[in-house]
């Protein structure tokens, strides 16, 4: 016995329909009204309560933005502030200033003590704080309907009052790091990962990367915060990515027109021309807007002048700097007509067949206006130095010509000196860098290296090169120099000083920890005091500062080895493409020029057939028809008699035809 389930199936359909067909419907459905009315009420009840909780999230949400409006704007400003707004705010007398001096800082970071920042009645640097009224908006919004604002404005409030981890863990949720978020709680993410970073003694490749992440999506936003673009910008040039960090330093000079210089700089450092052009062309009207409303602000013409030697205009610079009100007496604009002049000297240095030409008057200018000015020693140092150990006869020879005819200057002294000094010839140095100082009674690095030859040489001159040690220190307090505190701890070592010595090396060592010689002194110093602990720490500080020296000039090494491999092999892969541009080149020639010869040679085979066609017309008496009408493809023949024909068909026979 067979089961058929097709059967059942017909048999269940059946049984369906007699139970369909016997049904009162009629009853039925008239005692199913209540019930439908009530399920009618139920769900109108339900789709208005949500109806109304839209509408009242909306509301609160219109009123939470109108609270925390100042608060946004503050922490994170929309619109930039145009050349011309900027000009027109200073005609009226207000304060302009084209910095943001919230912007880099945190959102909400004033201490919070009553209920809104306006009720405390401080307006601080560091912006206004979301009111309890905004944060109770946000949050019964969040509980109404929730959204990815209300969850950011409530992980900010947190973050104002000092609950990071529990607003980083908000902003989590609608800004991950692996994909795309809420672009506003991304700027804020970022801005943590900034504030961790900052705080890290070594760098994390880890906080950095995904710092990098935050960036790139909170930059969608229109608000973004100036330090998150500047910090996203520096940090994309530091990993090699040169487009995304103009990219993110061009969106916030669009909106802080102070970053068009900046921007200007670091277009010129990755070769961008067409970018640097306009950058820098608006920076200079920016800047030219600040001087007018305060020809005294020195920073807005450092900057000016600055531009216009980035576009090669050294004389519009110098007179820039020169038009300062307090050029005299202001030491910044004179080192900034100092380094004009250094430009001036390396635009002037030519090196021809393995000789140098230089034109030392430049030099010589930059010193007597800025004798504090440490580049100016190194030039002379590199230029005494650019042919190793003994320097060139044309040098010596020039140098030692100005002495006689009494024309040298400061710098020709300066070179002597440099010169004995690598050649280790001390105390012939002493002559020459006497001679600077009293030319130049500010020039620092001689000043020191003066203190530093007399207190090794000379015991009985040991107080005199105190006193050059001390001018040295003190002309350079605005920018202090690890080496003149080192120089003035020996010197005052020397002395017996041991105690005024120990604090010289510290100043040094606060200065410049990477310095093992530094530790070694102050081991050196407090031996002298009888502290042998302290000695050993300095000791262990000073090996192990050469240890992470010598890793890091490893490192250093290897990454240059990196990078010069691949940058030879980019300009391998660069040679096989032009050479396989060429070789492309060469193949189309060559079949042009094949289907040329194609042509030429099947013009020359129709020719031949034509004047074939012609001398056999001309043999058989007949015209000749011109070979290009249309029925000129078989030599048109007379029927004149079969005779003809077969005669005909003969002559224009093939050999091999039978």
């Amino acid at each position: 016995m067979q089961l058929d389930p097709t059967r059942w199936l017909v048999s269940l359909a059946g049984f369906i329909y007699d139970w369909i067909i016997t049904r009162e419907w009629g009853k039925i459905l008239l005692c199913l009204i209540p019930a439908f009315f009530v399920g009618s009420l139920a769900f109108a009840a339900t789709l208005g309560s949500r109806l109304d909780r839209g509408r009242l999230a909306e509301w609160y949400m219109e009123l939470g933005d109108k609270e925390i409006a100042e608060w946004e704007e503050t922490w994170a400003p929309m619109n930039a502030t145009s050349v011309n707004e900027l000009a027109g705010a200073g005609k009226d007398g207000q304060q302009v200033d084209g910095s943001d001096p919230a912007g880099s800082q945190f959102p909400g970071s004033q201490p919070t003590g009553t209920d809104s920042a306006e009720d405390s009645g401080e307006e601080s640097g560091k912006g206004k704080q979301v009111s309890r009224f905004a944060e109770a908006l946000f949050r019964r919004v969040q509980l109404l309907i929730p959204s990815d604002r209300s969850q950011f404005v409530i992980a900010a409030t947190l973050a104002g009052r000092g609950a990071l981890e529990q607003a980083r863990a908000m902003l989590e949720r609608i800004a991950p790091a692996d994909r795309r978020g809420y672009a506003p709680a991304h700027a804020l993410l970022a801005q943590f990962l900034l504030l961790e970073l900052q705080q890290q003694e070594t760098k994390s490749d880890a906080t950095a990367t995904l710092l990098m992440h935050h960036v790139s999506q909170a930059k969608q936003w229109d608000r973004v915060p100036r330090p998150v673009l500047l910090a996203g910008s520096d940090l994309s040039l530091m990993k090699g990515d040169q487009t995304e960090s103009l990219i993110l330093l061009e969106l916030s000079s669009r909106r802080f027109p102070e970053d068009h210089f900046a921007l200007a700089q670091r277009a010129k450092l990755c070769k961008n021309e067409r970018l640097f052009a306009e950058a820098n062309a608006n920076a200079q009207e920016y800047l030219n807007v600040r001087l007018s409303m305060d020809p005294k602000e020195q920073e807005s013409r450092l900057r000016l002048a600055q531009s216009f030697a980035m576009a090669g205009d050294l004389e519009k610079a110098e007179a820039t700097l020169r038009a300062a009100p307090d050029f005299e007496s202001n030491s910044e604009i004179k080192r900034g007509v100092s380094q004009i002049y250094l430009m001036h000297y390396g635009n002037t240095r030519v090196a021809t067949d393995g000789k140098l030409s230089v034109n030392l008057q430049y030099l010589d200018a930059a010193m007597r206006i800025d004798p504090t000015n440490p580049l100016i020693a190194e030039e002379v140092a590199r230029l005494v130095r650019m042919q190793g150990p003994t320097p060139g006869i044309e040098l010596i020879t020039h140098l030692k010509a100005r002495l006689a005819e009494g024309t040298a200057t400061a710098v020709t002294h300066a070179c002597l000196a440099e010169m004995r000094l690598m050649r280790n010839e001390k105390e012939e140095a002493i002559t020459h860098l006497e001679q600077v100082v009293i030319r130049l009674p500010n020039a620092a690095e001689y000043l020191n290296n003066l203190a530093f030859c007399l207190a090794e040489l000379h015991p009985d001159r040991r107080e005199e090169a105190l006193g050059y040690s001390n001018r040295a220190v003190a002309v350079s307090s605005a920018k202090p120099v690890a080496d003149y505190f080192d120089t003035l701890s020996f010197v005052l070592s020397t002395l017996g000083r041991h105690k005024e010595s120990v604090a010289a090396i510290e100043t040094a060592i606060e200065l410049n920890r990477r310095r093992p010689d530094f530790h070694t002194r102050a081991a050196e110093e407090y031996r002298h005091l009888n502290d042998e602990s302290m000695a050993q720490v300095h000791e262990q500080v000073a090996e192990r500062v050469r240890v992470e020296e010598a890793a890091r000039i490893e490192a250093e090494r290897i990454e240059a080895e990196r990078q010069a491999a691949a940058k030879a092999e980019a300009e391998r892969l660069e040679a096989i493409r032009q050479e396989t541009e060429k070789l492309e080149a060469i193949r189309l020639a060559a079949e042009q020029a094949l289907i040329a010869i194609e042509e030429e040679v099947a013009a020359e085979q129709a020719a031949q057939a034509a004047a074939e066609a012609e001398a056999a017309a001309e043999a058989n008496g007949s015209t000749p028809t011109d070979p290009n009408s249309p029925d000129s493809d078989q030599p048109e023949l007379s029927p004149s008699s079969p005779e003809d024909s077969t005669s005909a068909s003969s002559t224009n026979a093939s050999p091999d035809t039978p």
